[in-house]
């Protein structure tokens, strides 16, 4: 791609580049971007509050394959950004992603753009805190366990001008939720949007409530002053250990069982999702996962025996399940 890179160029490579399905790295080796990658929903959405906000800097914590880098970087153009206008850092770059993500950014001319770090998040961005970066917007999408998200979010905080925008991927998992409820109930965050819109809020844990898979949250235009000892909780109320013990607890305390209804219930959606994209793999893990929370749940079998089906006959079976008259978004 030797053309003056363009905001409408950068769209039709990354529409091209998921109808190939595949990201060739700097060793000649070809890989597939799912389910690593952002999905084209997620990664819309991210362009989408890149765009609302106007960015003209942005910092990206996981880079991968590089598609929500190239999502990112269209929105940044359109909003009239220049030279090393986004930040990125994946510690993985070359031994996990071969350096794909690199290898299309400079053969679409687009590296300029970037000051790429292969460096782990928790080491990098205290540096930008000590040199006085800011960025309008931020995607976290690295590690996913709480102390890493956490971590990426407290030193985000410290980099986001007034009124930025951070997005999170995968909050329907309780380390990057709670995570973010941390930086709603003590920063002062507020959500700007949820992906999909419909999802409940990050302080619903109602059992029937879809969760989102991307948030965006706002960072407060003025910062509450906080005391020595100020703390709001973020999490819910871990059920009570009986004299039963903490198994027994688990397997019969009502507040328990909502956990693991919700979080089945949101294993559930994510299957569909990306079985309906054709990630079989993706697809699979998530009903495993699902079942081991509710072992008994039938339709959670049937849905992984469709992981294994040819596409034409997933597709047939779901047209039979649609005119039968059952809600497709419903839960099981």
């Amino acid at each position: 791609m030797t053309e003056t890179p363009s905001a409408a160029k950068i769209g039709k490579l990354i529409e091209e580049t998921y109808a190939r399905g595949t990201v060739r790295g700097d060793d000649g080796s070809e890989s597939q971007i799912l389910p690593a990658s952002v999905t084209p929903d997620r990664g819309a959405f991210v362009r989408e509050m890149c765009l609302r906000i106007g960015a003209t800097t942005a910092l990206e914590v996981g880079m991968a394959w590089g598609m929500s880098t190239l999502h990112i970087l269209e929105a940044l153009l359109s909003n009239g950004a220049g030279a090393g206008a986004h930040v990125a850092v994946d510690c993985n770059q070359a031994e996990r992603y071969h350096n794909a993500a690199l290898r299309t950014l400079r053969e679409a001319g687009l590296d300029y753009l970037v000051e790429f770090h292969e460096d782990r998040s928790e080491l990098l961005l205290p540096r930008l805190v000590r040199e006085g970066r800011r960025f309008d917007f931020a995607f976290i999408d690295g590690l996913h366990h709480f102390d890493h998200v956490f971590v990426d979010l407290f030193y985000t905080h410290r980099l986001l001008r007034p009124g930025g925008v951070v997005v999170l991927d995968d909050v329907f998992q309780d380390s990057v939720r709670f995570a973010c409820r941390y930086v709603q109930t003590n920063y002062g965050y507020q959500t700007l949007a949820l992906h999909p819109p419909h999802a409940v809020a990050l302080d619903d844990d109602s059992p029937n409530g879809w969760r989102a898979m991307v948030v965006a949250l706002q960072k407060p235009n003025e910062e509450q002053p906080r005391g020595r000892f100020h703390f709001v909780p973020f999490f819910p109320a871990a059920p009570k250990e009986s004299a039963v013990g903490a198994a027994g607890a688990a397997r019969t305390s009502p507040r328990a069982n909502s956990v693991s209804r919700a979080r089945a219930n949101a294993l559930r959606r994510d299957a569909r999702l990306a079985l309906s994209g054709g990630d079989r793999i993706a697809a699979r893990r998530y009903t495993l996962q699902a079942i081991r929370l509710q072992p008994l749940r039938l339709k959670s079998y049937l849905r992984l025996l469709k992981t294994f089906l040819p596409q034409p006959m997933i597709r047939a079976l779901s047209r039979r399940s649609a005119r039968g008259g059952g809600d497709a978004r419903a839960h099981d």
